[in-house]
């Protein structure tokens, strides 16, 4: 929903008589409700996202994850004041207000439980609440990347999207580096995606916008989940490119498979990861970079190496757009 269709509902503040089956609340320490208040959501407002799950796995494991972003909810059984969206949004999501996104107002709780991408997702804290579902809970405890029905039922033919199998990837990265524990995909086949950055006629069974997009996202917490998101799409079989034949993933290998994704779809690196680009292609191994070896080896990687390099300068990103399909 966009911030121009958000209409006022109530400034009165209440709370829903019961919370929707199979949803618990989680207790928060003091500095984890420190925190949460700091942010001053105004009542019926909810964090939910990334940083919900950060919350939620620190308060059930201890372990303490980064949160790239906040994303704000609207919670209409609490009957939250509406009118306030636009502030909460240039407060605390401002890249996202400036492309026009803002605060999501959501009908129910019910409804948001029973609509998440992946179970680890079905978490919440609103008016100082930790709520989430006892699936959530398990998998947030056991590092398990579990795709809801809602997204993934195979039985009734509906398989998970390209966009999510690479969202699984990019939190089963995340998550390792960040709990420096083994996560695991449960329930789909990742090797059931593939997108070939080589093949010039662009058969493929999977958009490199959305590779490109997880690189986005996966540069934005760091080169040490970047490298890791890239060594798991090769581990996969998802991902085929010419950046990527040249031993383990290196900061040179990084700068260059952005290269390659960006000419292959048009896709513009923005903010942290555009930032954290430019200063790996100014990093060298050994005063050499990636193209400087290939240029040493001559032949068609070099060649190659150079036209996404260019094609991915001349396009500069065109076409790129901010939409909610952007959106983790």
């Amino acid at each position: 929903m966009t911030l121009g269709t958000i209409d006022r509902l109530s400034s009165e503040g209440t709370s829903p008589e019961s919370l929707p089956e199979g949803v618990e609340t989680i207790g928060l320490t003091e500095d984890m409700q420190s925190w949460v208040d700091s942010l001053k959501l105004p009542p019926g407002y909810a964090l939910i996202g990334g940083a919900a799950r950060s919350i939620a796995t620190e308060a059930l494991t201890g372990v303490i994850t980064p949160v790239r972003d906040v994303d704000v909810a609207a919670f209409a059984e609490y009957n939250p004041d509406l009118s306030r969206s636009h502030e909460v949004s240039e407060r605390l999501m401002p890249e996202d207000y400036t492309f026009g996104h803002g605060v999501q107002v959501v009908s129910s709780l019910a409804g948001y439980f029973s609509s998440r991408d992946f179970t680890m997702n079905e978490v919440a804290v609103v008016d100082g609440q930790l709520l989430a579902t006892g699936q959530a809970s398990y998998d947030l405890s056991h590092n398990i990347i579990r795709p809801t029905a809602y997204e993934h039922n195979p039985d009734q033919d509906w398989r998970l999207s390209s966009k999510l199998a690479i969202k699984a990837v990019l939190l089963q990265a995340m998550l390792e580096q960040s709990t420096g524990r083994q996560a695991t995909v449960e329930g789909v086949d990742l090797g059931d995606y593939r997108c070939d950055l080589t093949d010039g006629s662009q058969s493929v069974w999977m958009r490199s916008f959305f590779v490109a997009l997880g690189f986005q996202k996966a540069l934005e917490y760091g080169e040490d989940v970047a490298g890791a998101f890239l060594d798991k799409l090769q581990r996969y079989g998802m991902v085929r490119a010419h950046s990527l034949r040249f031993g383990d993933t290196t900061n040179e290998q990084l700068s260059a498979f952005a290269d390659e994704v960006a000419a292959a779809s048009e896709f513009e690196f923005r903010g942290a990861a555009s930032e954290r680009l430019e200063k790996l292609r100014h990093l060298t191994s050994g005063n050499y970079s990636l193209g400087d070896l290939l240029h040493s080896v001559g032949g068609d990687e070099y060649a190659q190496y150079v036209r996404y390099h260019e094609m991915a300068e001349r396009y500069g990103g065109k076409g790129r757009e901010y939409t909610d399909e952007s959106k983790y």
